[in-house]
């Protein structure tokens, strides 16, 4: 549903609309500097009679060419936005349960008529405020988990970045000697650095790509030998460990061939690893292996994300959510 011009989100001052309700999330555009980005979000929702205005607790990440805004406040404030949301569409008669609207007045046939057809327009539009909420509220409470980093692995040695820059060239194939120049990036002052191979072997996978911003000690591709099985090497927020590793279904979608694989979640392991990655606000982030099926094609050196996910249960009755379905 793209809700064109009528809602709007002001992110530190940059002014972003609304372009859909997704996965748990409001989908905006892509603006690469508000990445990573935690706080408050001022809201708008425009209406031909009315304006509300608020606003909600955040986290932005990337998804494709698109940006999500997840949220991670209170309930209520997930609540309230959703409420928010049916009244921008039409979908419900006030922004908020607590109004109290008043019913029209009947008086005489006609009247009563008109009023009697006003109520079974309003049971349709409560029918349909009813689809759009439970499938908002639904996807929202469902435990899905995006890894903020992940990349097709192999046993092997890891080659990492020993400054912060942007990447301008990466080797993503072929043999590597010791010494051998893999990669180049720009600093922020605008000085070139070239990386040396710190071991040998076939470029097995690259966990990056030209123009993506690197960090000091991020990995950066992997050699290993010839023979060797690839592995999905994720990375999650401390919090979300237990989460994704009791998660049912790991969802794997390549970005570039928009390629999308399931793979049982018990295919994966808290890997003991002695590299500290983070994120983009410092958060040291916890490595899980997932081994991937010996008949499973994975495209080669391709950007990727991570979700993992499973069902909500309330109330003894289990809500049929899968992502991707």
């Amino acid at each position: 549903m793209d809700f064109g011009s009528q809602t709007a989100i002001d992110i530190d001052g940059v002014r972003l609309p609304l372009f859909d309700v997704a996965a748990g999330a409001l989908v905006v555009p892509l603006e690469p500097g508000l990445i990573g980005y935690q706080g408050r979000a001022d809201i708008e929702v425009h209406r031909p009679d009315a304006v509300w205005k608020g606003s909600a607790q955040i986290r932005a990440e990337r998804s494709d060419d698109r940006m999500r805004l997840v949220f991670t406040g209170p309930r209520a404030e997930l609540n309230r936005i959703a409420s928010v949301l049916k009244w921008g569409i039409g979908a419900a008669s006030s922004y908020a349960d607590g109004f109290n609207d008043e019913p029209a007045e009947s008086g005489g046939f006609g009247r009563f008529r008109v009023v009697q057809l006003g109520k079974i327009a309003a049971l349709g539009l409560v029918a349909i405020a009813m689809i759009v909420l439970i499938s908002f509220l639904l996807i929202q409470k469902s435990a899905t988990i995006t890894a903020p980093l992940a990349y097709i692995a192999f046993p092997g040695a890891t080659l990492e970045a020993h400054t912060t820059g942007e990447v301008t060239y990466l080797k993503s194939e072929g043999s590597l000697e010791t010494g051998e120049m893999f990669a180049a990036l720009q600093t922020p002052r605008g000085f070139a650095k070239f990386l040396e191979a710190t071991s040998e072997g076939v470029v097995s996978s690259v966990a990056v790509q030209d123009g993506d911003f690197v960090r000091k000690g991020q990995p950066l591709a992997r050699v290993s030998r010839e023979d060797a099985r690839p592995y999905l090497a994720v990375f999650v927020r401390p919090e979300d460990i237990v989460a994704a590793l009791q998660a049912p279904l790991v969802t794997v979608t390549f970005v570039a061939s928009g390629t999308s694989l399931t793979i049982p979640g018990s295919y994966g392991k808290y890997a003991n690893s002695s590299r500290l990655m983070s994120d983009e606000t410092g958060t040291i982030l916890a490595e899980i292996e997932i081994q991937l099926p010996d008949d499973m094609e994975v495209p080669e050196s391709e950007a990727l994300t991570v979700e993992f996910t499973e069902p909500f249960w309330e109330n003894r009755s289990l809500w049929p959510y899968r992502f991707g379905s």
